[in-house]
């Protein structure tokens, strides 16, 4: 039987591993139909958060233990919603892995905040500490909360009259990690802000919240 191409005419030509050879286009046409799905599951950009409120007696707030339909750690009424929360609670699901790149804060405020407690927001967040804790593990990041926000040098300017410049502004500041901290499926954490001081009772019930951004594998 003669030749063309090198390839014996009438034949399929079978590579080394035993499938049979394909053109370019067939193997561009699998190439385009997978990725949707995986037996190996998805790899994404992802963020997870949860968000506590402020108290004037309370001195710590615990992220990423409570869920959707939960108490905030202050007990007053109202339940977390999903504007407030996205992770499921007490430990990475069995079937995710997280490897965390940034930690972003987020502070809301509960009303238009005039520029005395903006002063007081300033002094909140440098009497606070976060920690990020795993498992039994000594904390894996401790940063002063000025610093996990990136505001290091305030300045508040001052109002030509009392009812001038009242802010209400969201503040968010991601902290970029140079080392990721990994969060393999079934890992307990949680994230802690710990205030040296009580916070003014003027901004209780403004919000923080704290958001994980990474990339994220789970089964599809």
């Amino acid at each position: 039987m003669g030749k063309f191409n090198g390839k014996l005419m009438g034949q399929n030509v079978v590579s080394p591993s035993g499938v049979p050879d394909i053109s370019r286009t067939a193997k561009a046409m699998i190439k385009l139909q997978q990725g949707t799905y995986s037996d190996e599951g998805e790899i994404l950009d992802y963020t997870y958060y949860d968000t506590q409120r402020i108290a004037a007696a309370i001195l710590e707030h615990t992220y990423f233990l409570t869920s959707q339909g939960e108490a905030f750690d202050d007990a007053v009424a109202g339940q977390k919603t999903f504007a407030d929360v996205n992770f499921p609670g007490r430990g990475m699901p069995s079937t995710q892995n997280l490897e965390i790149k940034a930690i972003k804060v987020i502070y809301k405020p509960a009303e238009v905040r005039t520029e005395a407690e903006m002063v007081n927001i300033i002094d909140m967040l440098r009497q606070s500490k976060f920690s990020f804790l795993i498992g039994n593990k000594a904390p894996v990041l401790e940063l002063n909360m000025l610093d996990l926000m990136g505001i290091n040098f305030p300045v508040v300017k001052a109002a030509a009259a009392v009812s001038d410049d009242h802010i209400r502004a969201i503040a968010a500041k991601a902290y970029p990690l140079n080392i990721s901290l990994v969060l393999s499926g079934q890992t307990k954490f949680h994230c802690l802000i710990q205030h040296a001081v009580a916070p003014a009772a003027g901004i209780a019930g403004d919000m923080i919240q704290i958001s994980l951004q990474g990339i994220l594998q789970r089964l599809s």
